[in-house]
């Protein structure tokens, strides 16, 4: 039976508010005055699938299914189809079922029988003129991503194979019916970069074709849709890499749409909007800024996007969708205002420029949990409100440069070990209020950054808001196993215990750790259910695991050395060791006995991983995630703000992390090699500067002996500073390459000379 619950044209609430947690909401318009919404509920124990219908005058029940193998994922409906991707074991299967939507009611979900045992991906669907439905899915193997296309009619499902052959690396499809046949688009990374790619389904042969796009950018996140008058749309996020002030590596990122008219073979550039404000260099926001959507109507089409009101830095973090007219003729009007004051945006699919469904969940108070959705009907046509003309652009800022790598990876001797250099602390659109996806991110490490390993430590819990989800964390594994590629480049499994303080205003302390795991297997132990690091530490104690300590905050509340075994001392947020009071703790938890290896990570919010403020050099026997971890697990680790150094240290013959007895006077050996001039050596013992050396050179190596080195247990790191400029002007924006490096201690316990 319906429900009216308001008025039409104001909003209304969607989704349950208050005990459960909803995400991945979807709108679909099925023609006829109606629409579903669907979307996935959690609580602490479960996850749903639920649906509702909306019609003009309120919303219909809600009506919820339970998953039947697996963490749900990207509930959509499509004509009286409702399907979803279900992730088990990092793998993904696509089930469906039909629904009844006037009686309100379902059938039994099923898998799509075609695609049984395959690892499935994102998918999309549209239904053309015939009825028939059309699916478009990605489907992941060990060495590449496809798109397989099939076919839902009377007969049930046909597979029609995949599109542009079997390999490649080809994600985020899209799939919509315009009134002269289908078209497919989708991201595809080649030759080291991304770029978007249509087919056109409508003849008996598909038609590829590449959107346009400069050579020094990166094109993806694509949106199609078909005019009434056959003219088909499609925009994207359009990105290149700039050089901001200091050496900070940034982007320049704007929506491109393109237009395909009847009789010819080419896409062409007709419209754009820059989307710089509030994006980068990077400020936090919880939605899909980088993400366009189209619409068709009668005159062209409508571009709309979400964006971040202003840049301050603490929730509620809101924003708001505007929307660009664009002309048949290729010209395109201003950009106006739909909504604001609010986020995280969802826009329905097949909607009407003058009757559009549009949903938010919008954080309104710092602490707020389980936040419902709200639907908007909102008019195009009536905006009044213009998108302000004057804000932040990276547009002129130059190109950003690359340094070149070299292939050649330093060996220790005798000890057999290989300098590696990568980023083990970096977030994508997982983490909520960053942008980046995995994907985009790994591929930028290996090929632009030219990294050798990284791991990806998700949020499980970011601003009190919303925990990550099972599914994220399925996929999460699904990516790291996939990107991994032992000998070439490693992806390390983890994952972020993001304890914030508060909601208690007695709880001051942020206490984060990067949770990181040696292979592919491993769990989430919460905040929410695992409220203390101590607590954390107990639940793996007696395995290995690695639970990273970062945060400049001053409580330092490590309790277990077995497992907090490194401390993250400068990352893309902050170069913590210019810190007194970092610093001063960091040498009171080593004279106390604890053992600390330092490393540097980007911490990275801002989609560019090795070019963040932040890397750590290992010493690893080879590069595979077991050699890396074991690196880490032994404090063969070195930290630096940026610069590749080798950089090597040992005291009395003792390597960086480890220990050694002697009875004679500590003899120091510090060798270091780098691109860049080093200008000081500065050797620390028991957190006092013994030593140090003014230089002029890219290759030092020094020997000193501590003959006032008194009997008793010590600990001795290096640290370099090289020639350039730094700077950390805000939040997470860092110089790419910066001009420090510390080594891990070495302990050293020096006995009194025998008699």
């Amino acid at each position: 039976m319906r429900r009216k619950e308001t008025a039409p044209y104001l909003p209304m609430r969607l989704t349950p508010g208050g005990k459960s947690y909803v995400r991945e909401l979807s709108i679909t318009n099925i023609g006829g005055g109606s629409h579903v919404a669907a979307w996935i509920e959690t609580d602490s124990s479960r996850d749903r699938i639920c649906w509702r219908a909306i019609w003009t005058d309120g919303l219909g029940r809600i009506v919820t299914v339970d998953p039947v193998q697996g963490a749900p994922a990207s509930p959509q409906v499509f004509g009286s189809n409702l399907m979803w991707l279900e992730l088990d074991r990092a793998k993904g299967a696509l089930l469906y079922a039909e629904l009844d939507i006037d009686g309100e009611s379902m059938g039994i979900a099923s898998p799509v029988k075609p695609l049984h045992g395959i690892n499935c991906g994102d998918f999309s669907c549209a239904l053309d003129s015939s009825g028939t439905l059309w699916l478009l899915v990605e489907t992941w193997f060990r060495e590449y991503v496809t798109l397989r296309l099939l076919a839902y009619t009377e007969n049930g499902w046909e597979d029609y194979g995949p599109l542009m052959g079997e390999k490649g690396f080809r994600v985020r499809p899209r799939l919509v019916a315009g009134n002269n046949g289908l078209m497919a688009a989708w991201d595809e990374f080649t030759h080291g970069a991304y770029r978007v790619v249509t087919a056109d389904l409508s003849g008996e042969k598909p038609v590829f074709r590449w959107l346009p796009a400069p050579n020094d950018c990166w094109e993806t996140l694509s949106a199609i849709v078909c005019a009434s008058d056959g003219t088909w749309y499609a925009a994207r996020c359009r990105e290149k890499l700039v050089k901001l002030k200091g050496g900070i590596a940034s982007h320049h990122s704007e929506l491109v749409v393109s237009a395909l008219t009847a009789g010819t073979d080419e896409w062409r550039d007709i419209a754009s909007v820059d989307i710089d404000h509030s994006l980068n260099p990077f400020v936090p926001y919880v939605g899909k800024r980088r993400f366009p959507n189209l619409l068709g109507d009668d005159n062209g089409a409508w571009l709309l996007w979400e964006e971040k009101e202003n840049k301050q830095w603490r929730p509620p973090f809101l924003g708001r969708l505007c929307a660009l007219p664009i002309k048949k003729n290729g010209g395109q009007g201003l950009p106006m205002i739909v909504l604001k004051g609010l986020s995280n945006f969802t826009i329905e699919k097949n909607g009407l420029p003058d009757d559009l469904l549009v949903a938010t969940k919008t954080q309104s108070r710092r602490y707020e949990q389980r936040i419902p959705y709200y639907l908007y009907r909102v008019n195009l046509y009536n905006l009044t409100e213009k998108r302000p003309k004057i804000l932040d652009s990276n547009k002129d800022a130059p190109n950003f440069t690359v340094r070149p790598i070299s292939p050649h990876r330093p060996v220790l001797k005798p000890e057999n070990l290989r300098l590696f250099f990568g980023d083990p602390h970096l977030h994508s659109r997982f983490s909520q209020e960053v942008e980046g996806e995995q994907d985009e991110l790994y591929h930028f490490a290996r090929y632009i950054s030219h990294l050798d390993f990284v791991a990806f430590t998700e949020n499980d819990f970011l601003w009190h808001a919303e925990p990550l989800s099972r599914a994220a964390w399925q996929l999460n594994c699904r990516n790291a196993e996939f990107f991994n590629r032992p000998g070439e480049f490693t992806a390390l499994l983890g994952w972020e215990y993001t304890k914030h303080a508060g909601p208690d205003p007695n709880d001051t302390l942020d206490s984060h750790r990067s949770v990181l795991f040696p292979g592919n297997k491993g769990e989430i132990h919460s905040c929410i259910k695992v409220p203390t690091p101590k607590a954390l530490a107990e639940r793996f104690r007696g395995r290995r695991v690695l639970l990273n300590y970062h945060h400049e905050d001053p409580g330092f509340d490590l309790t277990d050395n077995s497992l907090e075994r490194n401390i993250e001392i400068c990352s893309g947020w902050c170069n913590f060791m210019v810190l007194p009071e970092f610093v001063n703790k960091v040498h009171e938890l080593l004279l106390k006995g604890f053992r600390l290896g330092f490393y540097g990570a980007s911490d990275n919010h801002e989609r560019n991983p090795g070019l963040g403020g932040g890397l750590t050099g290992v010493w690893a026997t080879e590069n595979t995630r077991e050699a890396i971890f074991d690196a880490f697990w032994n404090r063969r680790i070195f930290a630096t703000t940026g610069l590749r150094p080798d950089l090597r240290f040992r005291v009395s013959g003792a390597f960086m992390g480890s220990e050694v007895i002697t009875e004679a006077p500590p003899v120091v050996q510090v060798d270091v090699r780098c691109d860049t001039p080093i200008k000081k050596v500065e050797i620390i013992r028991d957190g006092s500067l013994v030593h140090f050396k003014h230089l002029n050179t890219r290759d030092i190596s020094l020997t000193w002996q501590d003959d006032l080195c008194p009997p008793g247990d010590h600990f001795y790191y290096v640290h370099i500073l090289f020639e350039g400029e730094e700077v950390n002007p805000h939040g997470n924006i860092a110089s790419a390459y910066g001009v420090h490096a510390w080594s891990s201690p070495v302990w050293v316990i020096r006995k009194r000379p025998s008699r």
